[in-house]
């Protein structure tokens, strides 16, 4: 961007994909200038973003939604911020609204003040820009490491705090008061490059849908086994792709085609598992409901429900079940990951650090809120 505006650009339209990722709330500032300062100089400046600062400067803001998934995909507001914050159709412009309220402290939510028992001690860690840091953070409390960017916030977290527990949770350099049983690292690296995952297979909540197939009169009646409703393995899914719905198409000079398998129509199954119905839906079906769709048809099945429950708490109910892991943002990524976390979790378990860095990219005011009550 700074190259573009030293080479004087103009009649150039500037099309960015959330700018803010990663900076500071005074790096924003900077940015929002060069913004600025690209647009008044004769071009069209159009960005994707979150950040309130970035809205707010914005002479123009349209707002895609009302909702995501299925539900989104509508301009549901366009017009000027002082239009945003007065609109009642604009889910940005209510959450703006309310964060001018609670500025001036009217309204600010009291957060607990009790000391903590125990510490995980930082003794002389330095790598990188981060020199000789000695510090203790409270353990079983909310601690966020702040700073501006390129401070050592994420080499704190991952190189040093992160790689001396995964070694010995006792090196010398990074010391805890109590023992714990694992140290989890939560990032937005890819879950999976094959298409052959999905949300409801990731979160171990395809199990007792496909048990309930195999239960139905026909499929008992055909002799089919809960195997028979897998995509990854069977005999039920289909042959010609093998359970991935597409061929792949090899182009000499161009990207790869995706094309619907002839046999199975991108349906992944065989035409007999097809016929089988459960709640009315046929296995591929199934995998096209969204997780809020999935909860209310199959929420007498407990395991499944408390699964895509745990999706739907952290904002995640508008994907598809089979919706492809390797089509997921990052910041999707990242909280399904955190989902599969807090399953794991069972009362009476060995406490354990949780570290995650920037959970929030990615996500609207509304979702922030819905992750800090996870």
């Amino acid at each position: 961007l700074t190259a573009c505006l030293g080479a004087s650009l103009t009649d150039t339209l500037f099309a960015l994909d959330e700018p803010t990722i990663g900076l500071h709330s005074r790096d924003v500032k900077n940015l929002i200038g060069i913004l600025k300062a690209l647009a008044n100089a004769g071009n069209c400046v159009c960005v994707v973003e979150h950040d309130e600062q970035v809205i707010r400067a914005a002479d123009k803001v349209v707002e895609i939604g009302p909702l995501p998934g299925k539900r989104g995909g509508e301009i549901s507001f366009q017009g000027t911020v002082a239009q945003l914050l007065r609109s009642q159709k604009s889910l940005t412009g209510k959450w703006l609204a309310m964060r001018s309220e609670t500025n001036d402290g009217s309204k600010q939510k009291k957060v607990g003040t009790s000391r903590a028992k125990s510490y995980l001690h930082l003794k002389s860690l330095s790598r990188h820009n981060v020199n000789k840091l000695t510090a203790k953070l409270p353990l079983n409390k909310f601690v966020c490491i702040a700073g501006v960017s390129g401070s050592g916030k994420s080499t704190l977290l991952h190189d040093l705090i992160y790689e001396e527990m995964s070694r010995t949770q006792d090196s010398g350099k990074v010391v805890s008061d109590i023992a714990f049983s694992e140290v989890v690292m939560i990032d937005q690296s890819s879950l999976v490059r094959t298409p052959r995952s999905n949300a409801v297979l990731y979160s171990d909540a395809w199990g007792p849908i496909k048990e309930a197939f195999s239960r139905t009169d026909d499929a008992r009646r055909l002799g089919f086994s809960s195997s028979d409703f897998s995509f990854n393995s069977g005999n039920g899914r289909c042959e010609a792709c093998s359970g991935l719905g597409y061929e792949v198409v090899e182009m000499q000079f161009l990207s790869d085609l995706q094309i619907p398998c002839s046999e199975c129509d991108g349906k992944r199954f065989k035409k007999e598992i097809l016929e089988i119905k459960l709640k009315g839906l046929s296995v591929s079906e199934t995998f096209g409901l969204t997780v809020e769709e999935a909860l209310e048809i199959f929420h007498y099945l407990p395991k499944t429900k408390r699964k895509l429950s745990a999706l739907e708490k952290v904002g995640l109910g508008y994907l598809t079940l089979g919706q492809p892991l390797n089509t997921l943002s990052g910041g999707e990524s990242q909280r399904l990951k955190l989902v599969k976390y807090m399953a794991a979790l069972k009362k009476g378990h060995a406490p354990s650090i949780l570290l995650v860095d920037e959970p929030t990219t990615g996500l609207h005011m509304q979702d922030v809120c819905r992750l800090l009550e996870c």
